[in-house]
This record gives structure tokens, sequence and C-alpha cells, in this order.
């Protein structure tokens, strides 16, 4: 039985509620609760990658959360602002998906997906998008 093929906005929107239900401590599946963020958080100083979600009817690709590049997990100077730092990462990471794909960019510019480029705050366990590239 063929299964409807969902676009880019209706992965979105639920990736979206599957975060607000996390946030909310009401996890579907086991260790995404919300003691078990708070452990994860005491470790780590965030995280942030593309989340690729396609309109096929599988669940939604993910490339993220990541922390690739060690010169973001590393400590740095006062006057070096970590979460612009972040940010900037993860814009270079759309760029670079776009580019060495050209399946993924002829796919976004049919508009059969798109990327959301978001920051994943951990000690909330909320996802913030910052760059999104397509229509969703």
């Amino acid at each position: 039985m063929p299964t409807e093929r969902r676009t880019p906005a209706q992965v979105w929107r639920e990736m979206q509620r599957g975060n607000a239900r996390f946030v909310a401590g009401d996890p579907q599946h086991p260790r995404q609760d919300v003691d078990r963020r708070a452990q994860l958080a005491e470790g780590s100083p965030g995280a942030s990658g593309p989340a690729v979600g396609a309109g096929h009817p599988t669940e939604p690709d993910t490339a993220g959360p990541h922390m690739a590049d060690p010169r973001v997990a590393r400590p740095r100077a006062p006057d070096i602002d970590a979460y612009e730092v972040g940010r900037e990462h993860l814009r270079d990471a759309v760029g670079a998906l776009l580019a060495s794909s050209e399946l993924i960019s002829d796919e976004v510019a049919a508009g059969t997906l798109a990327i959301v480029g978001a920051n994943y705050r951990l000690r909330e366990g909320k996802v913030v998008p910052d760059v999104v590239v397509g229509q969703l």
C-alpha cells in the first residue's frame, strides 16, 4: 500500500511537535526525559546542526545535533561569543550541505526538501531554528 509523501512543512511541524513533547517531559521514546536531558546538559556546552526533513513517509532524517568541529567545543577567550561561533558554524554546515550535493540542491529548488539549521538548547531541550533553506 503506497504511503503519502509528506511536504517539508508537514515534516517540520511533526519535528516541532516532537520537540514540544520533549520539552514538556512527555517523550515517546525511552531515555528522552527531562532528567536525562539535565544529566547530559551537565557535560555539554550545547549542540547544533542542520535537520534535513524530506517529504517522504519515513521518520525525518537528521544531520544534527552535532559538535563536529573541535574548535566549537574547546574553551575560548572571554571576548568570543560561543553562541555566535556556533551559529556561524551551523550556517557554514548548511551551506556545505547544499554545495556538496546536487541532489539536495535540486530537491530544495523543487520544493520537495527544506533544510532547517537549528540550535539545540540542551538545558531547555528546545530546538531553535536559525536558518531555513527551502519552503516550510
